[in-house]
């Protein structure tokens, strides 16, 4: 495990009309990105998680994609929400 950094961006990503996803960088802001994407029902992430980075080396992007961390969930619709965004990466 690597140092655990505090965030220096976080928000809510509007995703639909009505969804949001939480999302927060951490690490080097000229480092090499990382996308490190969570979820599962009840799953969400820890501040560990940004432990599993070189914060030095890595500009570290957490998306939490548990149901907790979209703001209204039905899961058919977080699917279809996460598909999209991979389709635009």
């Amino acid at each position: 495990m690597y140092p655990i950094t505090e965030p220096y961006q976080s928000g809510l990503l509007q995703v639909s009309a009505i969804h949001q996803i939480y999302w927060e960088e951490s690490g080097n802001p000229a480092g090499k990105p990382v996308i490190f994407l969570h979820g599962g029902p009840g799953a969400g992430a820890s501040p560990a998680c940004r432990g599993f980075f070189n914060p030095e080396k890595y500009r570290i992007i957490i998306i939490l994609t548990s149901v907790d961390a979209v703001v209204p969930c039905p899961m058919p619709v977080l699917t279809t929400i996460l598909h999209g965004i991979w389709l635009k990466i």
